[in-house]
């Protein structure tokens, strides 16, 4: 993701609306995060990034 700036929140969902793990970041510009869904089942899982301007939302498939 490319020119997020602040606070940044990041929240990972199940395909069912569960709350999966958030994190809180404070970012400049650019920026890489992994995220480890390695414990949780196959499916599809949304992901969530909210700082003060805008929200991002993207699909992620995992699938062994």
């Amino acid at each position: 993701i490319v020119g997020l700036h602040g606070a940044t929140s990041i929240e990972v969902y199940s395909s069912v609306g569960e709350l999966i793990s958030t994190s809180e970041l404070d970012l400049e510009g650019t920026f890489t995060n992994q995220i480890d869904l390695s414990s949780h089942a196959d499916g599809i899982y949304y992901i969530k990034i909210t700082n003060d301007k805008e929200t991002i939302t993207k699909k992620v498939i995992k699938n062994q």
